[in-house]
């Protein structure tokens, strides 16, 4: 004979009884001290942060008022209670225990945003460039993770008012589980891409996406229990809605209770409190307001003070940050020069004579002053000269420059037979990678590749913002790992070095060590050497000639305009 028994879905945690009196009493009052260490950091300057955590303060505000109400069930013995109307708060609790963790992860996502965002921020005291595509893929990424959080809380919310108003169980329980497994899978993908991008972003504080693992780590303890109880029915007393707390399965009981409160409630408060407890805006190199604009058209993120950084504020200097106001030292220049450096009027200066004034430390080669090199750059100056003539005068001058750079290459031996005799010659044995600064640089990579025809080109595109003069990158065809032995960095004109300069940062984080960079170029200023050496002591740059001034509006004079515009006849 079939049973005529009819059930509901276990409720999470347990009815409330006499044994949670104190537990509750307990986590009301741990959650209301875990808000004290935020009290203190929000009472600081240097410390305050408010958008990043405001997840947090909303759970912890919830939080202690759902245990005050459990307290006050659980001394009112509430473990026989009907499942309608006098149990609102019961069912309150299921919504808001369904759901609270999401809370916290979804300031995990808020934190990492800021930090990968920071990355992305040009700050010429860690050497760093403006990269908006980047900074807009990370927010993207970010919106998806809270997009799918949103998804766990409505449907815990579902879940919890569909158990209250007597929802077939069954389906209950359904929606039940899938609140459970998005968090549960959301939490794990978080987790996975954390560990994916601490190695593959520049400037990433990697002891935050450590920090950052552990506290999502934590919390995927919260969906795994729910995963484990989900599923669990309460009887109900024959005839009536009331259920049968004692049953097997209820949660209700002291063993039930412990486990709910050591898997369920004590992860997501280790969390919120430790996020509490830490100054987040110095770990996150954030604001009080952290990234909260999805896009840049209402101006830069303000993640530090006026976006830039500040002393104890700022982003945590990375491996090439030394400021290069603090570098004006100009003996530590290692150049190869092919012509001469200009003064202010334009006359031609020994270049020997004026480096040897600048070298005290560290010794440099310079090379003789090719009569060819000097007069194909007077060409070059001139602004009567064609594109076409340009473009060919440019490629020549690459051409020089390249073999110069190109002298103390390791050769391997090779061994083959002439037409009239076997014979022994030699090969380049490193592998060659030809990185162009986009657009200018293309002037220069045929006349690398007709040095190195099995080399391989990877393009590199920035522009200088016109207001800041600082470089943004907008391309990169940097594989994912380097597939070379040493490149060359191809970039006509080093004017204040920002392109270079960020054109190094790229290529060093992708992994070729700075002995095994060379910059070539057709015209440089000294400022622009002085930064680029200053920031990279060891770099050997080859170049063709170097003329004094750097305009205000960061042009070398005389210098001869930009290269891109008279590569590819594109004045405006």
């Amino acid at each position: 004979m079939a049973s005529n028994t009819t059930y509901t879905a276990s409720i999470i945690g347990g009815f409330p009884t006499k044994t949670d009196f104190i537990p509750s009493i307990l986590l009301a009052v741990l959650c209301g001290l875990s808000f004290v260490p935020y009290i203190y950091h929000f009472c600081f300057k240097n410390t305050r942060i408010f958008l990043p955590l405001l997840h947090n303060i909303i759970f912890t505000i919830e939080h202690i008022i759902i245990y005050s109400f459990r307290a006050k069930q659980g001394w009112m013995d509430r473990g026989s209670v009907s499942q309608h109307g006098e149990t609102f708060l019961i069912y309150y609790q299921q919504v808001m225990f369904a759901a609270g963790y999401t809370h916290a992860a979804n300031d995990l996502v808020n934190l990492l945003r800021a930090l990968l965002v920071n990355t992305t921020l040009a700050d010429q005291g860690r050497a760093s460039i403006d990269q908006p595509i980047a900074r807009a893929k990370f927010r993207g990424i970010s919106k998806y993770y809270s997009l799918s959080y949103l998804g766990v809380f409505i449907t815990g919310t579902i879940a919890g008012g569909a158990h209250g108003l007597g929802t077939n169980v069954d389906r209950v329980i359904t929606i039940r589980y899938l609140s459970a497994i998005l968090g549960f899978f959301t939490l794990a993908a978080f987790i996975a891409h954390l560990r994916y991008l601490y190695n593959r972003v520049p400037l990433l504080d990697k002891r935050a996406i450590n920090f950052l693992t552990v506290m999502a780590a934590i919390l995927l303890i919260v969906p795994t229990y729910r995963l484990t109880v989900s599923y669990l029915k309460t009887p109900l007393e024959p005839g009536t809605d009331i259920a049968i707390t004692s049953a097997s399965g209820s949660l209700t009981s002291n063993t039930a209770k412990i486990v709910f409160y050591i898997f369920h409630t004590l992860p997501e408060i280790i969390v919120t409190f430790t996020l509490f407890a830490i100054n987040s805006r110095k770990m996150f190199n954030t604001g009080v307001y952290g990234d909260y604009r999805w896009t840049d058209k209402k101006g830069m993120p303000w993640l530090r003070k006026d976006g830039v950084h500040v002393e104890g504020v700022g982003v945590k200097l990375g491996p090439h940050g030394k400021k290069l106001a603090h570098h004006q030292d100009d003996s530590d220049f290692n150049i190869a020069l092919l012509a001469p450096t200009y003064s202010t009027s334009g006359s031609p200066r020994s270049s020997q004579v004026d480096l040897e004034a600048r070298r005290s430390r560290r010794s440099f080669d310079t090379l003789c002053l090719i009569q060819i090199a000097r007069a194909k750059l007077t060409t070059l100056r001139n602004a009567n000269t064609s594109p076409k003539e340009f473009r060919e005068i440019m490629e020549a001058l690459a051409y020089f420059v390249g073999i110069e750079a190109s002298k103390d290459l390791e050769e391997i031996t090779v061994e083959g037979q002439s037409t009239i005799a076997p014979y022994k010659g030699s090969a380049i044995k490193p592998r060659i990678g030809l990185t162009p600064i986009l657009r200018a640089g293309l002037g220069m990579t045929d006349a690398m590749l007709s040095l190195f025809p099995e080399a391989k080109v990877y393009h590199i595109g920035l522009f200088r913002e016109k207001i800041s003069l600082q470089p943004v990158e907008y391309y990169s065809k940097l594989p994912k790992d380097p597939n070379v032995d040493l490149v060359f960095l191809l970039d006509p004109l080093i004017a204040s070095a920002g392109t270079c300069l960020a054109a190094m940062n790229m290529i060093t984080d992708w992994g070729i060590p700075v002995s095994k960079i060379r910059v070539a170029a057709i015209l440089a200023s000294e400022e622009g050497l002085r930064n680029v050496l200053s920031e990279y002591p060891d770099l050997h740059v080859w170049v063709a000639g170097v003329d004094q001034v750097l305009t205000q509006d960061g042009y070398i004079s005389p210098g001869l305009g930009d290269a891109g515009d008279r590569l590819f006849s594109t004045f405006h």
